[in-house]
């Protein structure tokens, strides 16, 4: 399947009815801080689309189309009754074209979430040091470790168990913190994970990014939060979770 994703404007336009409905947002075109927060979206999904654009729309059809090609000059050879056993491993770099998106998706969470910390840490004027430093108290306040909570969100534990399955095994399935979605997958194979799936994870990655930016600007913006407030929003936080993996649903 081809995917042809929708035009930039259709794209952002989702975004900006919901960043249209934030209290004060007219501020954004004489406040410098709702001017970097605005700068801050615009690059981050602008940076998530193009890798999006980049996988879907060239990448996985160049490879598709290098496989299609590759298999017919193998059945045209003369030595293909001694090669033909060898034609699967064509497919490798289809399949491994997919997995190198997963590499590049979750690369581009790990530079928005470090992103996110290091705007909120400038706009409120918080007193971290480095955005480490606000995640470890994110972490101690209201249970929340901004740098581990993928386990936690079923598509974002997919995408990140993936890519560490690409990185540290070769393409094999990791056996360590395995998805229950994966658990089916053969444990003597390369993931042959679809390009439909891939699809679907960069479009639960738009969710995530939205469902963070719920939790932390708030956050930042009432900084110190009294302790009751902590727990007003570890609830939410709960919710929030809950709603992203009630309508995520994907064995793999």
């Amino acid at each position: 399947m081809t995917y042809k994703i929708k035009n930039i404007d259709n794209y952002f336009d989702k975004f900006i009815d919901e960043f249209m409905k934030i209290p004060n947002i007219e501020l954004i075109k004489t406040d410098e801080y709702a001017k970097i927060q605005h700068k801050f979206l615009i690059d981050e999904f602008s940076s998530l689309y193009d890798i999006k654009i980049l996988f879907l729309e060239h990448y996985i059809p160049a490879a598709k189309k290098h496989v299609e090609n590759s298999k017919k000059e193998y059945r045209k050879s003369k030595y293909y009754s001694d090669i033909k056993k060898l034609l699967h491993y064509v497919d490798e770099s289809y399949y491994e074209t997919i997995r190198l998106g997963y590499v590049a998706l979750f690369h581009r969470y790990e530079s928005f979430i470090h992103n996110l910390l290091k705007v909120n840490i400038k706009i409120y004027e918080l007193p971290f040091k480095d955005e480490k430093e606000f995640d470890k108290y994110l972490k101690e306040e209201i249970k929340f470790n901004l740098f581990r909570n993928y386990r936690i969100i079923k598509p974002l534990h997919e995408i990140n168990w993936i890519c560490n399955s690409v990185k540290h095994c070769d393409g094999y399935p990791n056996p360590k913190n395995k998805p229950n979605s994966c658990k089916k997958i053969p444990i003597n194979e390369k993931l042959k994970i679809s390009e439909d799936t891939l699809k679907k994870h960069f479009d639960s990655m738009e969710g995530i990014y939205q469902l963070l930016l719920q939790i932390i600007n708030p956050f930042a913006f009432s900084y110190p939060l009294p302790k009751t407030e902590n727990n007003k929003l570890k609830i939410k936080i709960t919710k929030f979770i809950e709603l992203v993996n009630k309508h995520y649903n994907n064995d793999l």
